[in-house]
């Protein structure tokens, strides 16, 4: 054995000793593994789709290599033996394998990687039940073969196409919302499905990759420099990045290998054009993620009191017991509100990366109206004209993180455009005076520091898709003559989104919007001028 092999041996022993991962694969015979599913596993949109094709066995004749043959290479250079088949038709779910494919797949096979469809169902998002339903039969079928079979089922990443655009199913939501419903979706189907050993966490990767930086959010606006874009041109398959990412994270979960041994030179990345100190993140964040599903609790949990990063512990993405409960995206809300209430740790990482304010620099600061402008108004936004909404936020979350997401970046011009949460209720009970008292305590706190400000209307909303006992459009109304009333007295620059984008009953107009309260591309379409007027009609008042 090489000194290489011998340390390969030795860490990945450590490694499974502290984790707890599956016993990792010996190196002394050969296994067999197939991988089902579609243009995800073929690897389609990228280099990885012609990537040593004749390494593997294409059961359908297509000539393809794909994430398959990205395992196979990442097996051999990790010295374990892999017989490596894979099954793949592009916008397939798993229905169609067991009842089209049957008579070629029932083989006695040692291992067995399922990849449902991107969104569970092509028809109707979201809908776990053809998932629940084909997992367990694919999985009787293949322990008739090989009843010892090692089945893992694959919970795949975020569209960003499902998130951004308003025909998505997931518009609207954070970028990491589609993988966690995906992810949960798996783990109902693995519970129901007893031979089944794991849920592959690729989702959970590309998660992480995102929040932590290394990955762009949103691939419809300009990226920071530096960062991997995980998604192909199409914004729905992913980039050869992305693959590699998904191949790490499948030969950690099957192998019980650390993925970070494979290395700065590891030859897939380097044959799909990977630098070696991307490959090395991307290794990092795939053994981060797989250790994550093993990891005991902290005991200690998260920090209390005073403490060096007050962010340490807040889950900026959903956890595995996210994951597994009901509703994965209230859930997360709950745990990540109970430890960061104002959500000051959302752009904390994003602020500090910034450069020097400049003396046009304007905060946008509002709630999920505000963060989806971004997606939909390519060059509106830059490092000089910041996007500060979150999703679901009211205006007493927004006056806590007034300092760390305004003061602190030093602009010279912050535009408000907040209440609508306030009304819906998504933070308890409260009172018009009460929403009109933090805006006003905003406004004061902008010009204790020397920053003007745009007041923007609440836009028109006449019911609300998660409170929809509520009939809000009075109350709307009602803010706004408020809003409009004290920017004339305080003599600040008040833009009138509502008026614009408002029918004569006091709703969003359909064309403007998919949800009645969230504008859609044709919506911020809309806004954009008006918001270029405000912001030069504020500057002009600066100066005079």
């Amino acid at each position: 054995m090489t000194q290489h092999r011998l340390q390969l041996t030795v860490v990945a022993f450590l490694w499974f000793a502290i984790t707890g991962f599956a016993a990792p694969v010996a190196a002394a015979a050969t296994a067999t593994i197939l991988f089902i599913g579609n243009s995800f596993t073929a690897g389609a949109h990228s280099s990885a789709l012609n990537y040593r094709p004749t390494s593997v066995h294409d059961l359908n004749g297509s000539d393809i290599g794909g994430v398959p043959a990205l395992f196979k290479t990442m097996a051999t250079e990790a010295g374990l033996d892999f017989d490596v088949s894979h099954e793949t038709v592009g916008s397939s779910n798993l229905d169609l394998h067991y009842e089209q494919k049957a008579a070629l797949i029932s083989r006695p096979w040692d291992h067995v990687v399922l990849q449902p469809y991107s969104t569970l169902d092509q028809q109707s998002p979201g809908d776990r039940t053809r998932l629940l339903d084909y997992v367990p039969r694919l999985a009787r079928l293949f322990q008739s073969a090989n009843p010892a079979v090692d089945l893992r089922l694959v919970a795949t990443w975020s569209r960003a196409d499902q998130t951004y655009l308003p025909t998505g199913h997931w518009y609207g939501q954070p970028i990491g919302a589609m993988a966690s419903d995906l992810r949960a979706a798996c783990d109902a189907a693995a519970q129901a499905t007893p031979a089944m050993h794991a849920v592959i966490p690729v989702g959970q990767a590309w998660n992480l990759a995102i929040e932590s930086g290394v990955a762009i959010r949103n691939p419809y606006v300009d990226a920071p420099p530096g960062q991997i874009n995980l998604w192909a041109a199409d914004n729905y398959h992913a980039s050869a990045a992305g693959y590699y990412l998904e191949a790490l994270v499948m030969f950690g979960s099957v192998t019980g290998r650390d993925p970070r041994l494979l290395g700065a030179a590891e030859q897939a990345a380097a044959e799909l054009g990977i630098a070696p100190a991307a490959a090395q993140t991307l290794q990092r964040l795939a053994y981060e993620t797989l250790t994550h599903e093993t990891a005991a609790p902290a005991v200690a949990g998260p920090p209390t009191g005073l403490a060096t990063d007050p962010c340490t512990g807040v889950p900026l993405q959903p956890t595995a017991a996210h994951q597994a409960s009901a509703n994965v995206y209230l859930s997360w809300m709950h745990d990540w509100l109970a430890l960061d209430w104002g959500q000051q740790c959302r752009y904390q990482s994003e602020n500090a990366a910034l450069p020097a304010a400049s003396p046009r620099r304007v905060v946008m600061l509002g709630d999920s109206i505000t963060e989806g402008w971004k997606s939909q108004s390519q060059g509106f936004f830059s490092d000089q004209r910041l996007d500060r909404g979150i999703s679901g936020q009211t205006t007493a979350q927004m006056l806590v993180r007034f300092r760390h997401d305004v003061l602190d970046l030093h602009p010279v011009l912050v535009h408000i455009m907040a209440g609508t949460n306030d009304i819906a209720g998504n933070t308890g009970p409260t009172t018009l005076s009460a929403i009109e008292g933090n805006i006003a305590t905003m406004v004061e706190l902008a010009r204790a520091h020397h920053i003007d400000v745009v007041l923007a209307s609440v836009p028109p909303a006449a019911r609300f898709a998660w409170q929809p006992t509520l009939r809000p459009a009075t109350a709307v109304a009602a803010l706004n003559d408020w809003l409009r009333d004290y920017a004339r007295r305080e003599h600040l620059v008040y833009v009138d989104y509502y008026s614009a984008l408002k029918d004569e009953s006091g709703a969003f107009r359909s064309e403007l919007s998919g949800d009645g309260v969230h504008p859609n591309a044709a919506g911020y379409a809309l806004m954009q001028p008006l918001a270029e007027r405000a912001i030069e009609a504020a500057f002009r008042q600066r100066r005079q």
